[in-house]
Formats: C-alpha cells, structure tokens, sequence
C-alpha cells in the first residue's frame, strides 16, 4: 500500500512537471537557468547557515521545555537529518524520524518534534493568508483555510487518548512511551507562551527564508519585482500537501499561479520555485543525508 502511494505520488510530480514545461516550454525555463548569475546564487549560503541555525535553535527551545538538553551542533545535524528524510516522504511526515535519534525520552521528543511542525505550519497558514489578500485567489484562499483546519484536527486527535492508545496497541507500543508522549503534548498546548516563542523563531526561520528567495529571484533576473518573494508561504504551505514526491510538481505549479496573478513570466516562476527547493530543501537533505551515514 505504501509503495502503491509512493508510486502515484512520483506518478503525479512527473505529469505536473511535465505539463507546466510544456505550457512553459523548455526553451524559456533553459533561457533563464543559461543567463542566472551563480555568484549571487553564492551570496544566498550564508543566510541559509542562519536560517538552519534558527531552526535548529527552535527545536531546542521546544525540548528545554521538556527539560531534555541537546547542543545546537547536535540539534543542527538531527536538523538535517530530519530534512533528508522529510525531503523523501509525502508532507514531509519524515521528520519526525529526529526522535528515533534520541537514545532516552523518545516519546517527549517526538511530541517536540510534532509541535515544531504545527507551530510552522499555522505560520506560513498566517503568511499564506496576508499573501493571498495580495494575490486575490479564492482557491487558494480554501485550500489556506482547509489546511490550516485539517493541521488542527490532526493535533486534536494526536492528543486524544483513546485514538492514541488505540494505535499504541496496533503497532506493539508500550504504555509507557504513551503516557510520555501524551503529558508532553498537553504540556505544550497549555503553555501559550512556549507556543508563541516557538512561532517567533519560525517567523526569524522564514524572514531569512525570504531573503534567500529574493536573492534568488534577483540571481535568476535582476529585473523581477521583488512583491514576487510573497509567494514564498504559499509555495511552501501548498508544496507541503502529501499528493506528490517531496512536493515535486506541486510547488513549481503553485509559484506559476500565484506569481501568474502578478503577471511573472511563468519560466521564471517555475526556475525561482526550483532554486528555493534546491536551496533550502535539497542541499541540505543531501548534507542530513551524509550525516544519517555517519550515524
């Protein structure tokens, strides 16, 4: 079942890639990635170190509210291993393999882990919703809405106890591990303060996001508007939903449309939503890659 998923995920990337450089044509998504300029490509490394930094620096923030210390070295390499393994699955679901590292107080860990993700997406739902105000897009608006509702059922259940334990039974899990899991999540659903801060490292987090975005649109064509950088939460939020291969196709197909509604040249959309992926996603999966070897 899992692979018959996985195929119709790849199956979906494939035909949205396939459709978009049709309608696009190659010649102009080629003329764009034949006139970028690499060195200031370059410049975007620094701010990507920071924004991996910020994030891993969350996280952190998130377990000492659990009382569980790990360095940020440490942090950054689970980081990145988290990355790797979010890259390869639908909705990034994989990052949750960050607990599976921690040799004690997995079940807190992974509760951790959840919340990081949450707290990240209810932002970029907030950000996706200032932008689509910009974009005026009532499909996008829906689909804004309908994530940001289905994120919050989803934690509802992950905390409800008879639907936890009953997948606890399911997968041979010990009560134990469950009672850990369980009190942590409900520990940081009352801790509104603890929430807050952790929204506000996300909005550092994705405020240098932007900025490797704008230095890469601007790499791609120095004469591109930079309202186009807008965009961004809603290629992220959107490229997030599990109906292609590490959002493959889906995001490239967002950026076309949003962008689209500012009149961008749809070549430059599909170039700048690759080179965002490839710089904040790929480069450093591949680095969590290394490190998940070494493990």
């Amino acid at each position: 079942m899992v692979k018959l998923k996985s195929v119709v995920n790849i199956a979906i990337s494939v035909a949205l890639f396939a459709f978009l450089i049709y309608k696009i044509k190659p010649q102009g998504i080629i003329g764009i990635f034949s006139s970028a300029n690499l060195p200031v490509m370059l410049l975007a490394t620094p701010f990507v170190i920071i924004a991996y930094l910020i994030r891993s620096a969350k996280w952190n923030y998130l377990l000492a509210c659990l009382n569980l210390k790990l360095s940020l070295p440490e942090s950054l390499r689970l980081v990145l291993i988290g990355t790797f393994y979010g890259m390869m699955t639908p909705a990034k679901a994989g990052e949750l393999a960050r607990a599976s590292y921690f040799k004690k107080n997995k079940a807190e860990c992974f509760a951790s882990v959840m919340w990081d993700k949450v707290t990240d997406v209810l932002l970029l739902a907030i950000l996706s919703t200032l932008a689509v105000l910009l974009f005026a897009n009532k499909a996008v608006v829906l689909i804004t809405a309908a994530i940001t509702a289905a994120v919050l059922a989803a934690m509802l259940i992950a905390m409800n106890e008879r639907v936890v334990n009953f997948f606890r039974k399911l997968l041979g899990i010990k009560q134990e591990h469950i009672s850990g899991y369980l009190e942590a999540m409900r520990l940081f659903a009352r801790r509104k303060r603890v929430l807050a801060g952790a929204m506000a490292y996300g909005l550092a987090y994705y405020l240098f996001n932007a900025v490797v975005a704008l230095i890469m649109l601007k790499a791609l064509d120095p004469a591109a508007p930079a309202i186009f950088v807008l965009a961004l939460p809603l290629i992220i939020l959107l490229g997030n939903l599990p109906i292609t291969f590490a959002g493959m196709g889906l995001r490239e197909t967002v950026s076309v449309i949003t962008i689209g509604a500012l009149h961008g040249d749809p070549a430059l959309a599909f170039s700048f939503s690759l080179m965002i992926f490839i710089s904040m996603t790929l480069l450093p999966g591949l680095i969590g890659y290394v490190l998940a070897l070494k493990n």
